[in-house]
């Protein structure tokens, strides 16, 4: 399970500022928790809090710089590579579910974007197939 992006929250935050509705989450991560679902067993408890789907497509995707050596027994130096395919796939269909007409603005033009073409591209296709609801949603928030 993934957590909701920091945007959705932002944006569900201003919505409710600007229509006088109370916001009954002071933090993200009383947000967050209050996504997870209800029924509590004990497996459920035990199970890690919601990871940033953007943090996991981060990980899967990275290559540590070749100053950066493990030791181990067999090879005096093993490089440290991420290439986890299934899970940056995964945290990317997690981006894409992530995505919303009144957010997609926001993480199209922030920082994360710029660095991942993957998601840079999803992310414009997404808007520019939403066009006309996106600007409506922008225009409402000004």
């Amino acid at each position: 399970m993934f957590a909701p992006l920091a945007s959705t929250f932002d944006v569900e935050r201003a919505t409710a500022l600007k229509t006088n509705v109370e916001f009954p989450f002071p933090t993200r991560r009383a947000f967050i928790q209050s996504r997870l679902p209800s029924a509590k067993s004990t497996l459920q408890k035990k199970a890690p809090f919601p990871c940033s789907p953007k943090s996991l497509y981060k990980l899967a995707d990275s290559k540590l710089p070749s100053s950066a050596r493990l030791s181990n027994s067999r090879n005096s130096y093993l490089s440290l590579e991420y290439n986890l395919p299934h899970i940056k796939s995964r945290a990317l269909d997690a981006i894409k579910a992530s995505l919303t007409p009144n957010n997609v603005a926001i993480e199209l033009f922030g920082p994360f974007s710029t660095l991942f073409p993957d998601v840079r591209s999803l992310e414009l296709d997404y808007m520019l197939n939403r066009w006309v609801s996106t600007v409506d949603s922008c225009l409402d928030c000004c």
